[in-house]
C-alpha cells in the first residue's frame, strides 16, 4: 500500500494526476493482490493524495525509504520542472545518498527506453 500512496503522492505533484499518471498507477493497483476496502481506500487517496510530509512520515525504515522513491520516480513525468522538484525534496526528507538516487535515475530512463 505505501508504493502505491507514494506514487498517487508523486503524480500530484503537480497538483493533479493526469491521464497518463492516472493509468500507470491503476496498472501496479491490478499487479497487487489488494482487497476490495484496500482498492477503495486508494481510490479515495487518488482524490486526495498524502501530502509529502505525510508520506514521509509513513515511511518505517531506509529499505521501505529506497523502495518509495523508485516508486514515485516511475510514476510520474520526469521532465516536468514540477516533479524534479517534488522528486529531490522527497530524496532530502528521506535522507537518501546522492549517489543512490543519480543509480535510480539512470536505471528508470533504461526502463523507459
Amino acid at each position: 500500500m505505501l508504493i502505491l500512496r507514494a506514487m498517487i503522492t508523486a503524480a500530484n505533484a503537480d497538483g493533479h494526476i493526469d491521464d497518463n499518471e492516472r493509468q500507470r498507477i491503476y496498472q501496479q493497483v491490478d499487479r497487487f493482490k489488494l482487497s476490495n476496502e484496500d482498492k477503495a481506500s486508494l481510490f479515495d487517496e487518488l482524490r486526495r493524495p498524502l501530502s509529502l510530509p505525510e508520506l514521509v512520515k509513513a515511511v518505517p525504515n531506509s529499505q521501505s525509504a529506497i523502495e518509495v522513491y523508485a516508486a514515485s520516480l516511475l510514476a510520474i513525468d520526469r521532465q516536468q520542472a514540477n516533479s524534479k522538484g517534488y522528486l529531490g525534496n522527497l530524496a532530502t526528507a528521506l535522507l537518501l545518498p546522492a549517489e543512490l538516487i543519480k543509480a535510480m535515475h539512470t536505471q528508470a530512463e533504461y526502463i523507459d527506453n
